[in-house]
């Protein structure tokens, strides 16, 4: 399944390996100290931080990045789809203009940590009681 039109520059539904050994335990608070706010979220040349962050996506503020991941209207995380859902999509496309991180990749054991936490229903941060 594509999201879109099929082509070079559109995400597909990615092939997940529940089994992969995740580089930390795939816990919101890990998923966003270790992966998102560093690679995303702050620092020079961030893409999703503050006011301008691209497409509105903050990935700097823990309990704002989480709410807008699994509002179930963005699609950004789905949780019993996480194949389709775009995190996941992005950070294992082939496609260099749109894989997450821009001009990276992220190591199979970090990807596989945001895919196992979406796999297990993206539970929220765990002071702030939220869940999708």
């Amino acid at each position: 399944m594509s999201l879109g039109c099929s082509g070079p520059d559109q995400l597909e539904c990615v092939d997940v390996d529940p089994a992969c050994a995740p580089l930390y335990a795939p816990t919101w608070e890990n998923v966003f100290t270790n992966t998102l706010r560093p690679k995303c979220g702050t620092g020079g040349g961030a893409c999703h931080e503050g006011v301008g962050a691209k497409g509105g996506l903050r990935l700097d503020e823990s309990e704002v990045a989480y709410r807008t991941l699994t509002a179930p209207e963005k699609g950004y995380v789905i949780v019993d789809d996480a194949s389709c859902s775009e995190l996941v999509q992005r950070v294992y496309t082939p496609s260099s203009a749109l894989r997450m991180p821009r001009g990276s990749s992220l190591p199979d054991s970090e990807r596989c940590a945001l895919t196992r936490w979406v796999l297990a229903g993206a539970p929220g941060p765990i002071d702030a009681g939220v869940g999708p």
